[in-house]
């Protein structure tokens, strides 16, 4: 990450100032911070930030996820069931960006600046006390890889699909044996029977 550092882009009136480098460190990039992907040698400049300077959503002992703060007090049914905040998601169509992503009923049902809206403005995500929190200050999120040519030799098979990013898989053989892409009716049944246990 770099960029110069100005005391107006990351703190409120009367606050203290926090470097650059120890911003991205508890907050995650800034809108202007160029972030390295990995071992890659490649470089992405951040393009937004939901949060607002001063008033972000950190989850933690004493940090602003606090029940009449940054966490409404409301039904299930009203907030997320789980929130990855402040997480780095790369978007071809909306550019990248520093959001909090919302999922209820293991669906993604918001993107944005996380929080309460009865005390926050422009809260996409909303945030209950029963929402379960996960730090993404400094992660990128990613969407599942499909692999669409894997030979199913063991269940195992998908712990390191998984490992690797991959969530979708296309089987091709069900156990060790070579055809050309179909299995009988039978050992599919069956294949797919291991998997399910």
């Amino acid at each position: 990450m770099s960029r110069p550092s100005r005391h107006s882009d990351h703190c409120a009136p009367g606050s203290r100032h926090i470097d650059p480098y120890e911003y991205a460190t508890v907050h995650g990039p800034r809108a202007g911070d160029r972030v390295r992907l990995g071992d890659s040698g490649l470089v992405v400049r951040v393009e937004s930030d939901a949060q607002k300077p001063g008033d972000e959503f950190l989850a933690g002992f004493g940090k602003t996820a606090r029940d009449g703060l940054h966490l409404k007090a409301a039904a299930v049914r009203g907030t997320c069931d789980v929130v990855i905040s402040n997480v780095l998601v790369i978007d071809a169509v909306l550019g990248i960006r520093k959001v909090s992503i919302g999922i209820r009923e293991g669906r993604i049902h918001a993107i944005g600046r996380a929080g309460n809206p009865d005390t926050l403005e422009g809260v996409d995500v909303v945030v209950g006390t029963g929402t379960t929190m996960i730090s993404g200050e400094g992660l990128i999120a990613t969407a599942g890889a499909v692999d669409t040519h894997v030979h199913l030799l063991s269940p195992r098979i998908m712990e390191a699909s998984l490992a690797s990013g991959v969530t979708t898989v296309i089987g091709q053989e069900i156990g060790p044996a070579w055809g050309v892409g179909v299995n009988s009716p039978w050992a599919l049944k069956h294949g797919f029977n291991a998997f399910d246990a």
